[in-house]
């Protein structure tokens, strides 16, 4: 016995014809009267008398009608409640400091322009923060550059060189083109990704150069930027960090190293046992056609 079984039966009840009946829910006559003959063996109940191609509803199936009724009124209850809890929902996103700094604004951008009948609220903050809350379901997707992937559904949303920076005003040391010599002097600006692929690119800096003048470490790049600006260090940036702080204004320039390169990666997680959800399946694609562009 199914919900349409109950339906099925208030409809014949209401035209008092099976073919009525039918022809109001778009249903076949012999579909409409197998129904109706389940529903009377489920409960083991006459729930009509036939007599001169009529249907009279018998004692029993007055008594059913009534608590059906209360049931679809309840129903109706449940629905509407739906609908209007149905926009208090949120959608909780986590990024990294990169991607919220320099792509969030665009995202934001999308969003809004977006016909998403969905609240969102962000979080910036650190990958191994980013993993733990979504692991704990206090995020619905999280968009970084490292997860850790058996725990998550992970899917890869873009890459971009990582690239060093150093001040471009007149006075800076810098030339375009870095020689290992010119490394050995310069001190380290490096921002704390939690990312294997940033790490093993600042390493290889180190170890080609032989490093010797210290680093700086930052969980934010605001810090970095200034030091790089002022003429205190080199900073190792992915290049659509580079790029954006260029074409902002800022007083640095992109330095060439030679034999040293890499990717950085970002990708979207989300927990293993949560069921798909469009909503974090459109700000999945959102953000790849961002990044895929830098």
């Amino acid at each position: 016995m199914t919900l349409k079984h109950l339906k099925i039966f208030t409809e014949v009840c209401r035209f008092g014809s099976i073919t009525a009946a039918a022809k109001s829910m778009g249903m076949t006559q012999p579909a409409v009267s197998a129904a109706i003959k389940e529903l009377e063996k489920s409960y083991n109940i006459r729930l009509f008398d036939r007599m001169n191609n009529r249907l009279y509803i018998t004692a029993a199936g007055k008594q059913m009608l009534v608590h059906i009724e209360e049931i679809n009124r309840q129903l109706s209850e449940l629905k509407d409640i739906a609908d209007s809890t149905r926009g208090d929902r949120k959608l909780r996103i986590g990024v990294d400091v990169i991607l919220g700094m320099y792509q969030l604004p665009e995202l934001l951008d999308r969003i809004g322009m977006d016909e998403m009948s969905l609240k969102t609220e962000f979080f910036i903050l650190t990958p191994s923060l980013l993993s733990r809350k979504l692991l704990n379901n206090e995020l619905d997707l999280v968009l970084s550059s490292g997860f850790d992937s058996s725990m998550f559904t992970v899917s890869e949303l873009g890459s971009s060189p990582l690239c060093l920076m150093g001040g471009s005003l007149n006075n800076s040391p810098f030339s375009d083109q870095l020689s290992p010599e010119d490394l050995k002097i310069e001190r380290l600006l490096l921002l704390e990704t939690e990312s294997p692929i940033y790490e093993s690119f600042c390493r290889s800096i180190m170890e080609k150069a032989d490093v010797n003048s210290g680093f700086i470490r930052s969980i934010t790049p605001e810090p970095l930027i200034k030091a790089a600006v002022d003429g205190q260090g080199i900073i190792v940036l992915p290049r659509l960090m580079a790029d954006y702080l260029i074409l902002s204004g800022k007083k640095l320039k992109i330095l060439e190293t030679e034999g040293i390169s890499a990717q950085l990666h970002f990708y979207s997680a989300t927990h293993k046992q949560k069921d798909p959800d469009p909503y974090v399946e459109r700000i999945i694609e959102m953000t790849r056609a961002i990044l895929s562009r830098t």
